[in-house]
């Protein structure tokens, strides 16, 4: 009998949420918040109290009205919505946004963080209940409350910025130690000139091991929030397999976001026999649209087998060891266009950014090894300028199983100069340019870019390169209980005039997932995937899953012969997606892919887990530290 009333409450609950999530949202449609379900609760508790004028008084001592903004739950609309007002026998009542309270001043800042384990950042009511839960919180050290503050972009004693608020929240959203977040505005006083701001997040567990066996047996120990304090540290262990019995090691530190700065301070180093390299590292990105300035810096040595081809069409390599020592430092400036204080307006903004970086090569090759001098020493000084339109709303069930996730929209247009200068003399000039935008098109999200670049020698093009892609994501579509997105992207490459060892090919994550053949190469190439992914209405001990439907298409061709005149080369998948959104490494999966036919290697081949949603990305119009445009 138990068993049965929990089947029937199963039921009705799904059954509700069924009803509440057959509205398809599109992009920029907002959804309805908790706060927003908190508030008809709260009413319903007024009109109940005013039956009693004690019971009122009451009410009225204990509750303040105070809900998210609209554009607050989805940034795709204005961010200045204004107040509304609700009537009432006991007079006027009004509901405050967050934008109302702007200007006034912060006293103070109220960090909350939550176990990964059994709590609901969205219902805080909600505790651990089962064993499992209760021991991983034990186990597990909450982030520091300076590490939460480090990511804000307010102070105490600051006027209050919806904006700066909004953007803290998704800023801290992006960690990859943290679940989720939510900061909300409350008055402190009856004028509202004062408020107090709670931010309350939720930790993932982020000390993972992970390893494999095989053709290469390794252990790897990551911890992405040592001891709460936001800094993460990897180092993996390894052998080439059962006939090697020594050990390579590969590891990093990194300490993000050093007191408030939005400094990443990190060391690497690897005796990898594939690149044995060790180094360090200083960035600040342009991590918001709101921010002024970014800049970068590293210093790295390396020895690295590499191999050149002589002929565009030799298969086999001419092998060298190539040592080098990199150094890099770049910065960037942005400036506001618009002096409007609209959320679109001011994230327009005009960036200027500049590069130096050097390559020093303890040998370098003969001019017909290396006829583009690309392993040879020099210096290179790059320059960008762009205007850029940064925003983003939220939505649920994207690349993540029901959590918040932030969509980037907007455009960039930028362009770009350079000049390189080798140490054995000679030189040449770069120019570049990049355009992309994000948004809404007929309901659906759309997303393109399109960048090219190359240098110019003695009134010659070198090192061509052409790119562009195209990729969008249908609306979140309810089938029962069941939700369904699908995602398409298409991808182009051509270059032109590059040297014989540059080469593009269609292999792993170059192209399709468990696609491995030495022949099929070239300077041009086309990649094409669709996926269809389902997202189950149940989970277990905190993993949700998602089964899943992938078909990718690659083709390839050279100067001669452009790659829709090639063969086209087809990948099939299937299987499901394992997710805890409270782990770093949160996505596991079991599929199995089909290939037709693999040129080299062979026919009609199975493989098992060979997908992955790496290919299914969208870029934000968001500018770095200059450069060349990659060739891959």
């Amino acid at each position: 009998m138990k068993y049965r009333h929990c089947a029937a409450l199963l039921v009705f609950f799904f059954s509700i949420t069924t009803i509440f999530a057959q509205k398809s949202k599109r992009p920029g449609q907002p959804a309805t918040s908790p706060a927003r379900d908190s508030l008809a609760i709260y009413k319903k508790i007024e009109e109940i109290s005013k039956r009693r004028k004690i019971t009122y008084k009451i009410y009225q001592s204990v509750f303040k009205y105070n809900t998210p903004s609209p554009s607050n739950s989805h940034h795709h609309h204005k961010s200045s919505a204004p107040s509304t007002k609700k009537k009432s026998k006991g007079g006027d009542s009004k509901i405050k946004t967050m934008d109302d309270y702007e200007g006034a001043i912060i006293r103070s800042i109220i960090i909350t963080t939550l176990d990964p384990g059994g709590y609901n950042i969205n219902d805080t009511a909600t505790k651990p209940s089962n064993f499992s839960e209760k021991a991983i919180n034990f186990l597990h050290i909450k982030s520091k409350r300076f590490t939460i503050r480090n990511h804000l972009l307010f102070w105490k004693g600051d006027s209050l910025d919806p904006l700066e608020i909004r953007e803290s929240e998704r800023i801290l959203r992006t960690s990859n130690y943290i679940h989720d977040a939510i900061i909300s505005v409350v008055p402190a006083n009856r004028k509202g000139d004062t408020v107090d701001v709670t931010v309350l997040t939720q930790d993932r567990w982020s000390l993972v091991p992970s390893g494999s066996y095989g053709a290469e047996n390794s252990f790897t120990l990551r911890d992405n929030n040592i001891v709460g304090t936001g800094q993460q540290f990897e180092q993996t262990v390894a052998t080439r397999g059962l006939m090697d019995s020594a050990y390579y090691y590969k590891g990093n530190y990194s300490i993000p976001y050093i007191r408030h700065t939005f400094i990443t301070a990190g060391g690497f180093y690897s005796t990898d026999y594939r690149d044995e390299k060790k180094g360090i590292t200083l960035s600040r990105p342009f991590y918001s649209p709101l921010t002024n300035w970014a800049g970068g810096f590293e210093w790295s040595t390396h020895r690295v087998p590499t191999g050149i081809f002589l002929n565009p069409n030799d298969i086999g390599a001419y092998l060298f060891q190539l040592n080098y020592t990199y150094l890099d430092l770049w910065n960037g400036w942005s400036f506001p266009i618009f002096k409007s204080r609209s959320y679109g307006k001011r994230s327009t903004r005009f960036i200027s950014t500049f590069r130096y970086y050097q390559m020093t090569y303890s040998k370098s090759l003969a001019k017909e090894q290396d006829p583009f001098s690309l392993y040879q020493s020099s210096d290179n000084w790059f320059g960008s300028v762009g205007v850029s339109k940064r925003r983003f709303y939220k939505d649920r069930y994207i690349f993540k199983f029901g959590v918040t996730e932030d969509v980037p929209t907007g455009f960039l247009l930028s362009l770009t100069g350079g000049l390189q200068r080798w140490r054995d003399g000679g030189s040449r000039t770069y120019t570049g340019m990049m355009t992309s935008w994000s948004g809404d098109v007929r309901n659906k999200y759309v997303s393109a870019y399109i960048e090219a670049g190359a240098y110019h020698h003695y009134n010659a093009i070198e090192q061509g390169i052409v790119r562009a892609s195209v990729g969008t994501f249908s609306n979140l579509m309810n089938l029962g209980k069941w939700k369904l997105r699908q995602f398409f992207v298409l991808q182009g490459t051509y270059g032109f005039n590059r040297s014989p060892t540059e080469r593009l090919n269609i292999n792993g994550s170059n192209g399709l997932r468990g696609f491995e053949s030495p022949l099929v190469f070239g300077t041009n190439k086309m990649l094409m995937y669709i996926q269809s992914q389902l997202y189950a209405p149940f989970s277990w001990a905190g993993f949700k899953f998602a089964p899943v439907a992938y078909v990718g298409i690659g083709m390839v061709g050279n100067e001669q012969q452009v790659f829709y005149k090639n063969e086209v080369h087809p990948f099939f998948a299937l299987g499901v997606q394992i997710r805890n959104e409270l782990l770093v490494f949160n996505t596991f999966q079991f599929t199995f892919g089909y290939y037709p036919y693999v040129p080299g290697t062979g026919s009609h081949m199975f493989k098992l887990n060979p997908l992955s949603t790496d290919n299914i990305q969208f870029r934000q119009p968001q500018m770095g530290e200059p450069g060349e445009v990659p060739f891959y």
